[in-house]
């Protein structure tokens, strides 16, 4: 067989081969295949080199204590042996115990399973294996990501699922974004064209490009350093563009603190601001959709019931909605039929509609008389608006669907919300309950994808 006709193999299946040619337990098939692939791929021959060292190295510190393990399991051997037994009816089970005692004897000693050891993966050093705690793990990625150990030079690419540990430098290529989990829950997303070093699992550095953090609630705070500035934050969404003289900084939950050589600032949810040479701009309202745009992509690998992404998509239809309803009249809106009713649900369900309670009221007129029976869950809540109007139009849209009000008229929807209101949101929830399986669910056609926008 020539090395042409030896078959690829994966990062994954190339571990495993590892692992089992250091055992001495690998057919010579694997063993070429396994050749062939250290041959292309650096990290595995760093993870190949590590795992002979540390097989090595465990070798020679437990040759003494071996030997002694074997003396102390053939005393137990022959002091069971001098057991007086009656041998007709207890000879085999003698063996037996006898040989059970030998083993655990030598796996006590030798392999002391009390003891942790770190597992070795393709951020270990080539020269001794790092026992050490991963600090990151790569959740998921759209391409080839790159990392560079400690104090070293060589860079190799980190698969799915690969452990990041303390002081491992990381980069992206173009058009390559990924997303890393850390021990406490944290997220942190880096976009294409992106280089960062995690000192542990709440403190990395950016050096270029452009990264996006979800940070768990504990104890200790979040840091991120980016060229002269500190970025400290605790339970906090936020995302930093960083060049070579300014860095963005854009809050899109909680708040972030500023430290910089000669200032302090904090910055709230909603707000974004530049620290140019080490001075702190004056913080602006900012788009967090747009500026945040790059991780949709990320979002997608997740599926469609990422919470997250269900968000992006509801904030994208609560837009159009509100879109229409500035842009267009009352007659331009109806005329796209059962097109527009996602959108303007969207609209009147999120905050941003609640500073123009005419477009609310508008938008929920129009609902009353376009809403689909996939609609009437959200006809439902909207009963428990705060806004009279719209718990009106929300009435008359499910009595025109479904053919009922459950014995209270529309019209009492106008009123202020009692407890006679309150009593009959519950009977309709009830009845949603009981009634669900008989109407149509949303069409595919009215579910919005979200759009990437260009970096």
């Amino acid at each position: 067989m020539t090395p042409a006709d030896i078959p690829s193999i994966t990062c994954e299946d190339a571990a495993g081969l590892i692992g089992a040619r250091v055992d001495g337990e690998i057919a010579p098939v694997d063993a070429a295949r396994l050749e062939g692939h250290l041959s292309n791929c650096g990290g595995c021959r760093a993870l190949a080199e590590a795992m002979k060292q540390q097989d090595a190295d465990l070798e020679q510190a437990f040759l003494a204590r071996g030997s002694a393990a074997e003396v102390n399991a053939e005393r137990a051997i022959g002091r069971i042996a001098r057991t007086r037994l009656p041998v007709r009816r207890f000879r085999p089970w003698m063996t037996v115990l006898a040989s059970a005692a030998a083993g655990f004897l030598v796996a006590m000693v030798v392999f002391h399973p009390w003891r942790k050891v770190a597992p070795v993966g393709p951020t270990a050093s080539t020269t001794r294996p790092v026992l050490r705690e991963p600090v990151a793990r790569l959740a998921l990625a759209t391409g080839l990501i790159e990392v560079c150990p400690s104090e070293e030079s060589t860079w190799s690419a980190l698969p799915t699922g690969g452990a990041i540990l303390p002081g491992t430098r990381v980069r992206t290529g173009e058009r390559v974004r990924c997303e890393f989990e850390t021990p406490d829950g944290s997220e942190i997303r880096l976009n294409a064209n992106t280089e960062a070093r995690f000192t542990s699992s709440r403190d990395f550095d950016l050096t270029q490009g452009q990264a996006w953090s979800m940070v768990a609630h504990a104890a200790a705070p979040f840091e991120v350093h980016a060229a002269t500035a500190t970025f400290t934050a605790l339970g906090t969404q936020f995302d930093l563009s960083c060049a070579k003289n300014e860095t963005r900084l854009t809050v899109v939950e909680g708040s972030v603190k500023v430290n910089t050589p000669g200032a302090q600032q904090l910055i709230k949810s909603g707000q974004g601001v530049n620290i140019t040479d080490g001075a702190i701009g004056q913080p602006r309202g900012t788009d967090l959709l747009t500026t945040t745009a790059w991780v949709n992509e990320l979002l997608r690998l997740k599926g469609h019931d990422n919470a997250e992404l269900n968000a992006r998509v509801n904030d994208l239809l609560s837009r159009l909605g509100q879109t229409k309803m500035e842009e267009l009249n009352d007659q331009e809106i109806r005329a796209l039929g059962d097109h527009c009713v996602v959108p303007l649900t969207k609209y009147v369900q999120s905050e941003r509609s609640h500073t123009s309670p005419y477009h609310r009221e508008a938008a929920a007129r129009i609902l009353a008389d376009l809403a689909e029976p996939w609609s009437i869950p959200d006809l439902i809540a909207l009963l428990g608006d705060e806004q009279a109007n719209v718990r009106f139009y929300a009435a008359m849209g499910l009595r025109r669907v479904t053919g009922t009000d459950l014995g209270y008229e529309p019209e009492k929807w106008r009123g202020d919300r009692n407890a006679e209101s309150e009593e009959a949101i519950k009977k309709w929830q009830q009845w949603w309950k009981n009634s669900a399986d008989r109407f149509p669910r949303a069409p595919v056609n009215t579910k919005a994808v979200p759009v990437t926008r260009p970096i």
